[in-house]
């Protein structure tokens, strides 16, 4: 089988040797043995924070981004239980739409520590001038050594509910 595929890639490298081509053409040939194959996608690995600041700053660099993907990572777990990573999205996209997207913050700080969470005010830029801005309070665990937003004005809520 080995011995074909050399003949095979033997006559195609023949072939253009004997084609001119212009010099800003590239060829790639890819010859993959499906024992080794590698799945064509790595699984992400996402950061864990050790430090109530540098879990913000991830956040809301996140947020800016779009990264959703990012932010339900930084969720705590228990949060993640009661909210699928979709019904996350929505919610953050219909915030959007009124919103225009998170711009950034301006102010941030700490107003409660308790052993293992604390208690953080942070005043959010939006896009939007119509949005202007808002203060608003949430609750950050710890779990191990890492910290995770776990509830508060950071996290979409589900306006729906309200709808009866």
């Amino acid at each position: 089988m080995n011995l074909l595929k050399i003949t095979a890639f033997s006559a195609f490298i023949s072939i253009f040797s004997m084609t001119s081509f212009s010099d800003d053409l590239d060829v790639i040939i890819k010859i993959r043995d499906k024992k080794h194959q590698e799945a064509d996608t790595e699984e992400r690995v996402f950061p864990a924070y050790k430090t109530e600041k540098g879990l913000l700053d991830a956040y809301f660099e996140a947020w800016y981004k779009g990264d959703y993907e990012l932010m339900y990572h930084l969720i705590s777990e228990r949060f993640r239980e009661e909210m699928s990573f979709p019904e996350f999205t929505r919610l953050l996209n219909e915030s959007k739409s009124v919103t225009g997207g998170v711009k950034g913050y301006d102010s941030i700080s700490k107003i409660a520590n308790n052993d293992g969470e604390s208690e953080w005010s942070v005043i959010i830029r939006f896009m939007k001038k119509t949005a202007g801005t808002r203060n608003i309070k949430t609750k950050l665990i710890r779990d191990g050594a890492f910290w995770y937003i776990h509830s508060g004005g950071l996290l979409p809520t589900d306006m729906s509910q309200f709808d009866r």
